[in-house]
This record gives C-alpha cells, structure tokens and sequence, in this order.
C-alpha cells in the first residue's frame, strides 16, 4: 500500500477530507513512506474500509509491483479485485503487468521492452530516479530467461 499515492488520488477526487484516516509519514528524501504500519498488509485492508477503489490504485500489486488501477474492475468492485488477486497472485501478476503495457500512454515503454532499451523501459517503468538502478537489474532479469543451458540432446 503506497499512502502518498493514496492522499493524492483522495485530492484529486476532491476527498482530501479522506487522507486525515490513512497514516502516511513522508520519509527522508524521499516522497513516500517507509513506516512498515503505513505500507503492510494490514494498510491496505484499513484503506479499503476509508475508500475502497482509491485504496486498491494505490496499491503495488504482485511481482512487478503495478498499481491496481490495472485492475478492469478497480472502479466498480474493487474488493472483488483485491480477493481475485489474493486468490490468484502469480497470475494476476502477469495480468497486470501486461495491461500495464497495453496502456496507450506506455506504448513508448513497450517499444523500449522490444528494443530491450533498458534504460528506457526502467525510466518510463518506475521513473527517472532510478534509471542507473532498475536498468542493469531489467537486462540481467532479461539474460537470465532467454539464456537457459540448451536441453541436453545426447540420447543414451
């Protein structure tokens, strides 16, 4: 649960009357919190009894930590998405990965992924901060799928 992702989408639903329920303490040079109690599990299921959509799109969901506007019905049920991934993570992993891909506005960040410009897929993916971070670690994730040891093709 990101509570900074939180008390923005509550401003920009004009909600800001909302974010005085969901703890969020600004960390060091940084704009998010790193309070475990703000971020956990338990974050998450508070903010979904405070508003249960805003709380499921500020939430980084499964492997690749994609927020839960991924979700198709993050609007209309979102307590039904949130048990959908609870019961499913892994598939529903890759489901929101892949949808974040479709979105119009990432189709710079699937080029880039087809390019395997990594540096460019890190920068629209998580952001410009961490480029010099995510990017090696994209290419290795890479060459470490597509550069499996050949299957053994001695017969005995």
């Amino acid at each position: 649960f990101e509570p900074h992702v939180f008390h923005r989408k509550a401003r920009e639903a004009k909600l800001a009357h909302l974010n005085s329920q969901i703890p969020f303490t600004k960390a060091s040079g940084v704009p998010f919190s790193r309070v475990r109690a703000e971020t956990n599990a338990a974050a998450l299921d508070h903010a979904m009894t405070v508003h249960p959509a805003i709380a499921l799109k500020s939430t980084s969901f499964g492997l690749y930590q994609v927020l839960g506007s991924g979700f198709p019905r993050a609007s209309r049920d979102p307590k039904g998405e949130l048990a959908r991934f609870r019961a499913n993570c892994l598939g529903v992993s890759y489901e929101l990965l892949e949808t974040w891909f479709r979105k119009s506005y990432n189709k710079s960040a699937l080029q880039a992924a087809k390019d395997k410009n990594w540096r460019k897929l890190a920068s629209k993916y998580n952001g410009p901060a961490n480029v010099d971070k995510y990017a090696p670690r994209l290419e290795s994730e890479y060459l470490a799928l597509t550069s499996a040891p050949p299957e053994d093709k001695e017969t005995v």
